[in-house]
């Protein structure tokens, strides 16, 4: 089960899953480790560009229906004007069947950033759990998430498709993946003794993608993929002035490539 989208933005089938971002397919019996160095040549999370090239190792224990992992971001490419060029995101979340194909999995996510500078409107951390229900009706992964950060007081909808098409001649298949989703913002940036105004922020998003993973060794995968990711109707909202665009807003082609290890 695999919890973080790969580069905030596609993880379909690695070790055989078709996912999005934040939905962990059935859980194995005992213990697995995932491991997986990954490389991003953009940083897109929610529609919005947060930077340029990027390695975004994590890594993932699994114990029949609970999950723990670390999710971490490294610009290499230089981060844009104001956005925090690291992060390391650790998270849990726990699988409960519900019927056939049914299952509703509740998720708790950390955000936390190294160096940023709360003197400047940002937050060193927040915290978003989520309830997701995961459903495969005629082969295609449907995964609606409603999430809230508690810090941003943030609330975030999603709802995600995802499906495998084998490729047998290749002895592989090709994932492909989905999201559309929209998230409201009520304290977007941390005004506490900064003298900054309440920022509020909101808008939409949607990415779609594809996968194509590769057996290299019997406990690994190589993995690349390719996606498109946009924001739109995104806005800012600073004190009592008028909504602005969100210049973070950005449609961009997002390539990836990873080494999955299973242990």
């Amino acid at each position: 089960m695999l919890l973080k989208l790969l580069s905030r933005t596609l993880l379909p089938a690695f070790a055989g899953l078709a996912a999005v971002r934040g939905q962990p397919a059935a859980a194995p019996d005992g213990l697995s480790v995932t491991a997986a160095p990954t490389f991003v040549s953009e940083d897109m999370f929610r529609g919005e560009r947060y930077g340029g090239a990027s390695l975004q190792p994590w890594i993932e224990a699994d114990y029949g229906r609970f999950a723990a992992g670390v999710w971490t971001s490294f610009s290499v490419g230089g981060a844009d004007a104001g956005q925090r060029d690291e992060e390391v995101d650790p998270y849990v979340s726990f699988t409960q069947p519900c019927g056939g194909s049914v299952s509703l999995t509740p998720s708790l996510q950390v955000y936390t950033y190294p160096r940023a500078a709360p003197s400047q409107g940002d937050y060193r951390s927040t915290y978003e759990p989520s309830l997701a229900l995961n459903a495969t009706v005629a082969g295609v992964r449907l995964t609606p998430k409603l999430s809230y950060d508690l810090v941003l007081r943030g609330t975030t909808a999603e709802l995600g498709a995802a499906a495998a098409l084998p490729l047998k001649s290749v002895g592989t298949e090709l994932d492909l993946n989905a999201n559309v989703g929209g998230v409201w913002q009520a304290a977007a940036q941390n005004t506490s003794g900064t003298g900054l105004p309440a920022e509020r922020a909101g808008g939409g998003y949607w990415l779609a993608g594809v996968t194509l993973p590769f057996q290299v060794a019997p406990t690994a995968k190589l993995s690349v993929g390719c996606a498109y990711s946009r924001g739109f109707d995104s806005w800012v909202e600073l004190g009592t002035g008028p909504r602005s665009i969100n210049p973070l807003a950005a449609g961009r082609t997002i390539v990836t490539a990873a080494v999955l290890f299973n242990f």
